[in-house]
């Protein structure tokens, strides 16, 4: 799933005159530490090359979870 909210005030350092990017990935399960080093990389070159957000004004949060409930039940 992706949420994009655009027209969002936000300030980063104080200035608020860039792009800038606050992005919260939740995931299943309990991952290796290399695979969050991984999708931070892609991530960062999505954003820059799609939304113009420089990689020193974005912040990527994960959280990994092994309950996850979807369809009325739990994975």
């Amino acid at each position: 799933m992706l949420d994009v909210e655009d027209d969002h005030t936000m300030y980063f350092r104080g200035d608020n005159n860039d792009p800038i990017a606050f992005v919260s990935v939740n995931m299943y399960g309990n991952p290796e530490p290399a695979a969050f080093e991984k999708m931070t990389t892609e991530i960062t070159k999505i954003f820059g090359e799609v939304l113009g957000v420089a990689p020193d004004h974005m912040y990527i949060k994960y959280d990994a979870s092994m309950y996850w409930g979807w369809n009325g039940s739990n994975f």
